[in-house]
């Protein structure tokens, strides 16, 4: 089909590139997936270390439209067995959801200084996270999409979970930690 495709691909114009855009979409997003995850038995385990970042265009149940390209400025670090909340304080981007500047950030671009806070352990198997906090365990279920990830709270919820799904990408930039 490729080649077809690309014998045609002057005549087809837009058309051809989209679906050879899908297929590498794809093909990526399956690598990406793979890099991420490292063989424990049968069993595959992401690898869930560094910082995450909620993804800016985002709504409670309502995945983003732009793939999680811009972050919010509130986030996660996963260190040691350890989730830290971790909220940069100087991004000066404008394009952030309400006009907000400096509430956002870019992916991948730049070096910004973040303050950290632990919140508890948190561990993970195959597609679930568990996170422990204030005497109660809340276990999400890891669902891969295109450019980011989207957290699902199980049916059975902590008091201090929210009923919402939240939507992640690892951030690819640099971090500085402010005390």
């Amino acid at each position: 089909m490729k080649l077809r495709c690309l014998n045609v691909h002057f005549k087809l114009g837009n058309h051809c590139n989209g679906v050879i855009r899908k297929y590498l979409i794809c093909l990526i997003a399956l690598v990406f997936i793979c890099a991420q995850q490292k063989v424990s038995g049968q069993n595959y385990i992401p690898n869930i270390e560094g910082a995450w970042f909620l993804c800016e265009y985002a709504h409670s149940k309502i995945p983003p439209p732009d793939h999680c390209a811009m972050l919010d400025d509130d986030g996660f670090l996963i260190k040691d067995g350890l989730v830290h909340h971790i909220k940069v304080k100087n991004s000066r981007e404008v394009r952030c959801r309400g006009g907000r500047i400096g509430n956002c950030l870019r992916q991948g671009t730049g070096t910004y200084r973040a303050q950290r806070y632990s919140i508890g352990p948190i561990g993970v198997e195959s597609d679930k996270l568990s996170v422990q906090f204030l005497g109660c365990t809340q276990f999400y279920n890891i669902i891969a999409q295109e450019g980011f990830f989207e957290l699902r709270p199980g049916k059975e919820r902590c008091y201090w979970t929210p009923d919402k799904r939240y939507y992640l990408s690892r951030f690819s930039g640099h971090l500085e930690f402010i005390k």
